[in-house]
């Protein structure tokens, strides 16, 4: 018979009151906190290549959809309505914007785990990061054309 047996050597199993409860996480940071942070980065990451593709398809929807016209062209009246099909349809951004409305609701509700929750708010975090960072450069931008136009 071993001299061990029945004996441990960490402190956990050492006394019957600890070996109930949660053991102590290693050099005192939470195991769960590990997680989330690589989720947010994760989700930060699926941002960075997400976020460029549903803004270009939005610009693509506006360009199919406005009025063209210019120096061949002539007054602008025309539209490419020819293109909404392959648009609207074709292009992959509107089902990945529909499934991340889908996951996000999912979510929300609590019908995901929370996985999902760090994930997406890696995700919209870089969403609000451009935001902050985009929008007041199209700002100036139509200011300065609209300066320029006066």
């Amino acid at each position: 018979m071993s001299p061990w047996r029945g004996k441990t050597v960490c402190a956990h199993g050492s006394n019957p009151a600890l070996a109930r409860g949660r053991s102590a996480p290693p050099l005192g940071v939470p195991r769960y906190d590990v997680l989330p942070v690589g989720l947010i980065a994760a989700g930060f990451f699926l941002g960075m290549i997400l976020v460029p593709q549903l803004l270009r398809w939005a610009l693509l929807v506006h360009t199919s959809f406005g009025l063209h016209g210019g120096d061949f062209l002539g007054a602008p009246k025309r539209r490419l309505l020819w293109a909404a099909p392959f648009v609207l349809v074709l292009h992959p951004a509107p089902y990945l914007a529909v499934g991340t409305v889908v996951l996000t609701t999912f979510a929300v509700r609590g019908r995901a785990s929370l996985g999902w929750l760090w994930f997406l708010a890696g995700f919209y975090a870089y969403s609000l990061l451009m935001g902050v960072l985009v929008v007041p450069k199209l700002l100036n931008l139509r200011r300065k054309r609209g300066a320029r136009n006066a």
